[in-house]
């Protein structure tokens, strides 16, 4: 007489469980579609869904390209690609940070104050917005308090605000339960910088 599989539960590596009929944990979606495995990079499924997302996103970054200098595309286009290539926890994780550290700099778009080169160049750098407060302490640091040119802070920036979002990005996805502690630590700190970058910009 044939019985029929009890599923158990198990534990992954990150200490969550879920039910199995065999014992091995789907790190992904409980129906297999999506499983994330062991690393930050999930080789996408070509279907329709995938080919709305990616001419949708193509659009997105066309639409950017007159409003954000290079090294701002430089993020957006590993946004993007982290997310595509993302399984859903590195694309819930993408979501998250990059909300932490852009939303605090959109006083940008909101204050009183004139659409002139001035405001245009800063909207133009919002992509690594979060990252020149450190930057600018970096390059003060190792230069002993020499100011570096312009293109050689851009250039820093890019660097540090990619370091800023594929961190967190791979801590939460590979750690989710310290997910909400690197939400509520990138939010004070985005704050921090957006208060920063407003200093900057009214001096």
């Amino acid at each position: 007489m044939n019985e029929t599989p009890v599923p158990i539960a198990v534990e992954d590596a990150d200490g969550l469980s879920c039910p199995s009929v065999t014992g091995a944990c789907d790190l992904g979606r409980q129906d297999g579609s999506d499983v994330c495995g062991k690393r930050l990079w999930h080789p996408p499924q070509f279907n329709l869904t995938l080919l709305f997302q990616v001419i949708a996103l193509t659009a997105i970054w066309l639409v950017l390209i007159p409003w954000q200098n290079p090294w701002s595309m430089v993020q957006v286009t590993i946004i993007m690609l982290t997310w595509i290539f993302g399984c859903w926890q590195t694309k819930r994780a993408v979501v998250l940070v990059g909300l932490c550290w852009f939303v605090p700099f959109v006083w940008m778009l909101l204050i009183e104050y004139p659409w002139n080169e001035y405001r245009s160049y800063w909207v133009s750098v919002w992509g690594v917005a979060p990252a020149i407060p450190l930057s600018m302490f970096m390059v003060y640091v190792f230069t002993q308090g020499e100011a570096g040119d312009q293109n050689s802070l851009m250039a820093i920036s890019s660097v540090v605000m990619a370091v800023m979002i594929l961190g967190p990005v791979t801590i939460c996805r590979f750690w989710p339960r310290s997910t909400p502690y690197i939400v509520v630590a990138l939010a004070v700190l985005a704050a921090y910088f957006g208060w920063v970058g407003y200093t900057l910009f009214a001096a």
